[in-house]
């Protein structure tokens, strides 16, 4: 029973690390996308009903894109970042 115990422990904390993990991930996604982003577009690119975005592959191709475009030289992790944010945000993909 003990050894049951410290094992949903340490599960359930390794859980919470990872939702933490994700939410700064997000935060950060939105700081680089309000600061660079919204300066080109708003909301209505992400609402529209023709929106070339269709899988969450092809929304981070489409923020490197974008990325490249204005010369920001992010890393990876920061494109990754924006992509989170952008999914949670707007389009919901698993």
């Amino acid at each position: 029973m003990k050894r049951y115990m410290i094992a949903l422990i340490t599960i359930g904390m390794g859980i919470t690390a990872a939702n933490a993990a994700d939410e700064s991930t997000i935060a950060a996604g939105k700081a680089l996308n309000d600061k660079h982003c919204v300066a080109c577009h708003g909301p209505e690119l992400y609402t529209r009903k023709n929106r070339m975005v269709n899988s969450k592959p092809s929304l981070f191709t489409q923020v490197q894109r974008c990325e490249t475009n204005l010369k920001l030289q992010w890393f990876d992790e920061e494109s990754q970042s924006v992509t989170e944010y952008l999914n949670k945000e707007w389009y919901h993909f698993k």
